[in-house]
């Protein structure tokens, strides 16, 4: 996205190949997905997922030193983003950190706006960055948002559903508010609601066949 971006090419679905050839291609021959990477792909998410922690906690000695002033936080993740992007711009700082990481030209604030504007996976990531700080950093009260690191990644791949169902309470919550927060078009369920959904269309269809007999 961050190389088209810098082309000016279109980000939309429409314009941009979502398919992971070479993951479809490993599912096809499933010549490498042995025990011993499954392991390993394991133990690295565990590690990764401890650092993802551990970034969270350290930030929330921060937060508790502000609370304890009598600075009021905010109350909501749209409240942190808001308070964040107009005071001293850390949304964008981290933006520009995430951005920069992948382009080959270092961008400004400019910049990190309008693809936040304009790269929907950008803008889904950038949100449940946020929820997690504010789940992690400074709710007190309310549902959990809490979903762990890679559930948070994940959050990119909302723009491009329908529905997305999960039996995670933390992420259902999580995934909810960055939908209501980034205006994307896609129903978050859970399983169960999913679930008995689908009973009630079976309920339906037995019906109305019964009825036509």
């Amino acid at each position: 996205m961050v190389a088209r971006f810098e082309r000016s090419l279109p980000l939309d679905a429409k314009h941009v190949n979502l398919k992971m050839q070479e993951a479809v291609d490993e599912i096809i021959r499933q010549e490498n997905f042995e025990d011993e990477l499954s392991t390993q792909e394991r133990e690295e998410s565990r590690t990764h997922g401890k650092v993802f922690d551990r970034e969270y906690s350290d930030a929330k000695v921060a937060f508790d030193k502000l609370a304890a002033t009598g600075i009021a936080m905010p109350n909501g993740v749209a409240e942190l983003i808001l308070l964040l992007q107009k005071t001293d711009g850390a949304f964008w700082k981290l933006g520009k950190n995430l951005y920069d990481h992948v382009a080959t030209v270092p961008a400004d604030e400019e910049t990190i706006r309008r693809f936040y504007a304009e790269c929907v996976p950008f803008r889904a990531l950038m949100i449940a960055l946020f929820a997690a700080q504010y789940d992690r950093c400074i709710r007190t009260s309310g549902p959990s948002l809490r979903a762990g690191r890679n559930d948070t990644f994940m959050a990119t791949c909302l723009p491009y559903c329908d529905q997305m169902i999960t039996d995670d309470r933390g992420q259902l919550a999580c995934y909810r508010e960055v939908v209501r927060i980034g205006g994307f078009d896609v129903t978050v369920r859970s399983y169960d609601e999913f679930r008995n959904g689908l009973f009630l269309v079976g309920s339906a269809a037995r019906a109305a066949a019964r009825s036509n007999r």
